[in-house]
C-alpha cells in the first residue's frame, strides 16, 4: 500500500521530469534550426555567413512567437527558406 507520501514524491518527480524533457525538446529545437542555416546547406545559394546568421535569427523568433500562440497563425517572414525551417522544426517540436 502507497502512502500520501509517496504518491506526493512520486508526482512531484513525474512534474520535474515532464519539464525537463519539455526544455530539452527545446533546445534541441534551436539546435535544428542552427543546423538549418550552417553554410553550404542550403539550395538556392545564399551563403553569406552574414545573411544565414540574421536567417537564423529571424528563425528562431519566429519559433518563439510560434510557441508562444501553439502554432495558431502563420507570420509573415522575409525569407522561404526561414519559414520552411520554422515550420520543420515546429512539427517536430510537437
Amino acid at each position: 500500500m502507497l502512502n500520501r507520501r509517496s504518491l506526493r514524491i512520486k508526482v512531484a518527480q513525474n512534474l520535474y521530469a515532464y519539464n525537463q524533457c519539455k526544455l530539452a525538446n527545446y533546445e534541441i529545437a534551436l539546435k535544428r534550426i542552427e543546423e538549418h542555416f550552417v553554410p553550404g546547406t542550403l539550395p538556392d545559394g545564399g551563403q553569406d555567413s552574414e545573411e544565414l546568421k540574421k536567417c537564423e535569427l529571424e528563425a528562431v523568433d519566429a519559433f518563439k512567437k510560434k510557441l508562444e500562440r501553439n502554432g495558431a497563425k502563420r507570420d509573415r517572414v522575409a525569407a522561404e527558406t526561414v519559414q520552411t525551417a520554422v515550420d520543420d522544426v515546429y512539427l517536430s517540436y510537437q
